[in-house]
């Protein structure tokens, strides 16, 4: 009951993409952020397929990690597709296909269904990916010598709580998105640090399908 209880938390977490208890104010873009913003949307629009390696951390601030380490594999095939399989300490896969999410843990020989509702979540399968639209408020844009940092979230839901995500590009050797952070109701910071990035290979369609007879189906319950 444990690692069902764990795992699910996990999937929750990873399918809202973090809940933010903190309702912030947009921000106030100058030209220099438009030309920043305009240069991580090139980059992640120039993204057919990508595969990296991943570390996940738990923390209290994105630059503190603490405790929980997972590693794993993060699949991208846009548009639409997303795959994270988690090699250590559990091993689960969570795909997303478009607005529909599926959840494998491996240990148990369990998959669970579930609807995406957030333009956070799925902002990286878009056929075309903008972070600051009519969907998409720029929450801060934060820049140094070594990395360019921008925080987004649904436009459509300022009044109250919602999804957050903070994208991590470094310029060096090449500019590349290097970790994904998010915020949870508890104020706990997941970060995702990507390396060993891969680009435009063949993606097997089969690897966003997961089939399984033991399912739960989170629309039902």
């Amino acid at each position: 009951m444990y690692i069902i209880k764990r795992t699910l938390s996990l999937f929750i977490l990873l399918a809202t993409f973090g809940l933010s208890t903190a309702v912030h104010a947009e921000a106030t873009l100058s030209e220099r952020d438009l030309k920043d913003i305009a240069k991580m949307e090139e980059y992640l629009n120039g993204i057919t397929t990508m595969s990296v390696n991943f570390t996940q951390s738990q923390g209290s601030t994105p630059d503190i990690p603490t405790t929980h380490y997972s590693y794993g594999k993060f699949l991208l095939s846009r548009p639409g597709k997303i795959r994270w399989e988690y090699t250590l300490p559990d091993p689960v896969v969570i795909v997303v296909d478009k607005d529909q999410l599926t959840y494998y843990d491996k240990e148990l020989d369990q998959v669970t269904h579930g609807n995406v509702d957030s333009k956070i979540t799925t902002l990286l399968t878009q056929d075309h990916i903008t972070l600051h639209s009519d969907d998409i408020e720029v929450v801060s844009i934060r820049r140094d010598k070594v990395a360019l940092v921008i925080t987004v979230r649904d436009r459509k839901k300022t009044d109250e709580p919602t999804e957050e995500l903070t994208l991590t590009f470094t310029y060096a050797p090449t500019f590349t998105l290097r970790r994904m952070s998010v915020l949870d109701v508890n104020g706990k910071v997941t970060n995702v640090e990507l390396s060993n990035h891969m680009y435009g290979m063949d993606v097997n369609k089969d690897l966003f399908v997961i089939k399984n007879p033991r399912i739960f189906d989170l629309k039902k319950n």
